[in-house]
């Protein structure tokens, strides 16, 4: 579900993972692990986020985005695409390469799952 700039995904047992569109968490519960602890309630933030960085050529570029007063990280100035169908996927470029960003979870299970496809295009 993408409600506005917000996803969500759920595991089914009151378990979820949510953000926004640029992975910068601006509600108490954005997270990628949000699970209870004491089912169905207590919800606890497990993961809040991951800060992904790549290094080319002994340069290293920054994909996330964090904010704070006064402050935000560029990371979003990579991200050239999200999409949602069934998972949210972000889609960074920066000169020839393209990293694509799958959060996935297992239906029944308090597991988050974050896969990265990196494709290096020569031109």
């Amino acid at each position: 579900m993408v409600y506005g700039r917000e996803w969500i995904i759920t595991n089914g047992i009151g378990g979820y993972s949510s953000s926004t569109i640029l992975g910068i968490n601006t509600r108490k519960y954005h997270g990628l692990l949000i699970a209870p602890l004491t089912p169905p309630a207590r919800r606890f933030v497990i993961l809040a986020k991951v800060d992904e960085s790549i290094s080319v050529k002994d340069k290293k570029y920054d994909i996330y985005s964090n904010m704070g007063r006064g402050y935000i990280s560029n990371g979003y100035t990579y991200q050239t695409e999200f999409e949602k169908e069934a998972i949210p996927t972000f889609t960074y470029k920066l000169n020839n390469i393209t990293i694509k960003k799958s959060v996935c979870m297992q239906h029944g299970k308090n597991t988050v799952c974050i896969l990265y496809k990196i494709v290096n295009s020569r031109t």
